[in-house]
């Protein structure tokens, strides 16, 4: 019977001790895991403070819905993050690009990474639109496959582009020739109307000096009217242009100087004399 007491107690210190040590290795575990809980939460705030200090658009979407946003994204969207979370791309894509926007998801989602920027208009929550560019990459979140979209505004540039694309649209649509050039004489810029007048291409022209298209005898002084080009009156004079095929062009030159930024530029307008001779024997007004 003592036997038998003994053997029972020795089992019942076998599993106190098993115990012990099951207690300690959950001490254990559990500080591990605090300090895991710790690791996590600051590396999410640098996550966190990272995406929102950043001017780029972030967003994280899966099952056509927007799971994620950083404060970026939801200045462009216009709406709040809790209003953003509700939402899917659908409902900031135009009506009219959302066929367009689902057949690209889709090629992202099977791994076509979108490297070269592509733009898109955004349908705001005032319903304005906003013009972004956008890269997006398959990435795996909770063990399902999701889009990460980085977007950045370009609205006011395109604008600005669109107002450039404007003007010379205007600029070719005159008769006139207009030439940007550097002081050097390198042309940096002409409308359709010098092209027609000289026979070079745009791409020709724009790899020129503009002595190029002077007659040789009159080299020197093409070299001379671009030094008496001014910032404060405009420039007259005559000169002969020889085109691309070799016929010379009498022509009559206004030009002054004007500038981007602080560097400046040399703005030639010329036009065609049509009387024979009379670029030859026009005055020259600038003496």
């Amino acid at each position: 019977m003592t036997d038998e007491v003994t053997g029972h107690g020795a089992v019942l210190l076998g599993w106190i001790s098993e115990l012990r040590d099951g207690i300690s290795n959950l001490d254990s575990a559990a500080t591990r895991l605090k300090s895991l809980d710790t690791y996590l939460h600051e590396f999410q705030a640098i996550i966190d403070t990272f995406a929102d200090k950043t001017v780029q658009g972030i967003v994280l979407v899966q099952d056509n819905k927007y799971i994620w946003a950083n404060r970026a994204a939801c200045d462009i969207f216009g709406y709040s993050i809790d209003e953003v979370l509700t939402l899917g791309p659908e409902q900031t894509t135009l009506p009219n690009l959302r066929d367009r926007y689902l057949a690209r998801a889709k090629l992202a989602l099977a791994g076509d990474t979108i490297e070269t920027p592509e733009e898109w208009p955004v349908l705001r929550k005032d319903r304005t639109l906003k013009y972004v560019n956008s890269f997006a990459y398959r990435v795996t979140f909770l063990l399902k496959p999701a889009l990460l979209v980085f977007f950045y505004d370009i609205t006011e540039s395109k604008k600005i582009q669109d107002e450039l694309l404007m003007r010379a649209q205007i600029l070719d649509a005159v008769s006139d020739s207009i030439l940007l050039m550097e002081p050097s004489g390198k042309i940096e810029y002409v409308n359709d109307a010098v092209c027609t007048l000289t026979g070079y291409s745009r791409e020709e022209l724009l790899s020129m000096d503009i002595r190029k298209l002077a007659a040789p005898e009159r080299l020197h002084t093409y070299s001379i009217r671009l030094r008496q080009f001014s910032e404060h009156k405009e420039v007259r004079y005559s000169a002969v242009t020889v085109r691309k095929d070799g016929v010379r062009v009498p022509v009559e030159i206004r030009g002054r100087v004007i500038k981007r930024g602080r560097k400046p530029f040399l703005l030639g307008v010329a036009r065609e004399v049509k009387q024979n001779g009379a670029a030859e024997k026009a005055p020259d007004s600038t003496k």
